[in-house]
């Protein structure tokens, strides 16, 4: 438990707010009508047999709660900064963001993916590291800095190629509309105020891990492709935004650490 100054945590909060690159400030009434709009879409994907009539009524809200931001303080990082994270439960699109984010889970799988710290010492102990360089990557605010449109580009591209023009039923047009609906249309409240998050993603929504792991997985396989043969790393995993990475010398390590600025 942690015991905070209300003043400070407000304050925490509203700076990150305050990045108008991420967030607008919005109203009640957009996520009213969204529900609205957002029933008319599904049913018209009912309508056109592109969704079957148990996933339709599982997705489709009667009614609509708007969600509150809330912030968790990083205490093992200087100053505490906040976490920011979206109470999604009870939203318009919730139930279609659960449904989406399990469909698409196998785009969340990726060599160099750990499932836990028992996965990871395992790794460890069938590896020997001796003599090498290791070093840990942790991205800053993942969640917040995931490119919107360049990530849900990466799904759509992955799941419409080789004249593929379906993915469960569901048209290429469709599924973009769908992402569209659940990634950018949520309006939340914080502190008697209603934002809107116009990029990165909200920690709290069901799609915001597999987002993370489609961009992650991306700039990983980015860098490996780009980076010489002799500086690859000997050893990479990864648990969300922490990596961990050994190398035969410190060069190619910094070699490495900087190619990823360039995927995206």
């Amino acid at each position: 438990m942690v015991v905070l100054n209300r003043t400070d945590y407000v304050s925490k909060m509203e700076d990150i707010l305050s990045d108008a690159s991420k967030f607008s400030l919005s109203s009640n009434d957009d996520n009213l009508q969204n529900l609205t709009k957002f029933q008319r879409f599904l049913y018209r994907l009912q309508k056109n047999n592109s969704l079957g009539e148990e996933d339709y009524h599982r997705m489709y809200p009667t009614s609509a709660s708007t969600p509150s931001l809330y912030g968790l303080p990083k205490t093992h990082k200087p100053g505490n900064p906040m976490r920011p994270i979206v109470s999604a439960v009870g939203s318009f699109n919730h139930e279609a963001a659960k449904w989406l984010s399990n469909v698409l889970a196998p785009l969340r799988h990726h060599s160099t993916i750990v499932r836990d710290t028992f996965s990871f010492a395992k790794e460890i102990q069938n590896n020997d590291l001796r003599g090498c360089v290791m070093a840990s990557f942790d991205v800053k605010s993942l969640f917040t800095n995931i490119p919107l449109k360049f990530t849900t580009n990466l799904i759509i591209k992955s799941l419409f190629h080789d004249g593929c023009t379906q993915f469960q039923g569901i048209s290429q047009t469709q599924m973009k509309k769908l992402l569209k609906w659940i990634c950018q249309s949520t309006t939340f409240q914080f502190n008697g105020k209603f934002y809107k998050q116009i990029d990165g993603v909200a920690m709290g929504s069901p799609i915001a891990p597999l987002l993370a792991d489609v961009i992650m997985n991306h700039v990983i396989d980015q860098a490996l492709t780009k980076i010489n043969v002799q500086n690859k790393p000997i050893v990479l995993w990864r648990y969300v935004d922490d990596i961990f990475v050994a190398f035969n010398d410190m060069s190619a390590l910094d070699t490495f650490f900087n190619i990823p600025q360039q995927c995206t």
